[in-house]
């Protein structure tokens, strides 16, 4: 039951991993306010491998999709995540699919828990990097004279003259929270997969000395 249990647990990791590569990871939300009544608001979802631009204001709307061709800095940084996400899937799927085989094989179990801790480190380290990595990337990119980003969260507003202000926030995207619980669910199947037992009646034996 455990087992079954473990492996279930992995396909859910999967899957999850699977997702986190797809979404955001970091969301920066701005909002301007001219005299007059005009208001400007937008929207930045980087995701691992490119980034979307989506404003709306009084006069118009956009949205745009590009690579981080123009971010370098930025695109390094997710350029890791995304092999560590990618690599800590294939030894999460690993994970899966040796629990599944494992049946009474303690062997196979030891294996399925490896791979599974290896997939909990691998796939954390991913977000957790970006974390630490990618505001001062951003920065970087970005140049002195714009908004310095000095947290993966945080908020910052302010005023130019007497007509115009702003407002930022920045966070993590959902994906590099489904990235953190993909790597804490393998971890609890392999632990799952490792601790199960064999089937009644599927216990191996010495076989009797010889007469």
């Amino acid at each position: 039951m455990q087992r079954r249990t473990g492996v279930v647990l992995g396909v859910i990791a999967v899957v999850l991993a699977i997702v986190a590569l797809m979404g955001p990871w970091w969301v920066v939300n701005s909002q301007t306010r001219l005299g007059g009544g005009f208001t400007a608001v937008g929207q930045t979802d980087y995701a691992l491998f490119g980034r979307t631009d989506a404003t709306q204001s009084n006069l118009s709307s956009s949205t745009n999709t590009s690579t981080y061709g123009d971010l370098p800095q930025t695109g390094s940084v997710f350029s890791l995540a995304a092999v560590l996400t990618v690599l800590g899937l294939v030894l999460g799927i690993g994970t899966v699919v040796i629990g599944a085989l494992s049946g009474s094989n303690p062997s196979f179990r030891r294996f399925a828990m490896i791979a599974g801790i290896l997939a909990f480190l691998v796939l954390l380290v991913a977000p957790l990097y970006v974390l630490s990595a990618l505001p001062a990337a951003v920065n970087r990119d970005a140049g002195a004279s714009a908004l310095p980003y000095s947290g993966f969260w945080g908020t910052k507003s302010g005023t130019f003259g007497i007509f115009v202000s702003y407002s930022v926030t920045w966070a993590a995207g959902w994906a590099w929270y489904v990235a953190v619980v993909a790597a804490i669910i393998f971890l609890v199947a392999s632990v799952a997969i490792a601790a199960s037992r064999a089937p009644a009646g599927m216990v191996l034996r010495a076989p009797p000395p010889p007469p």
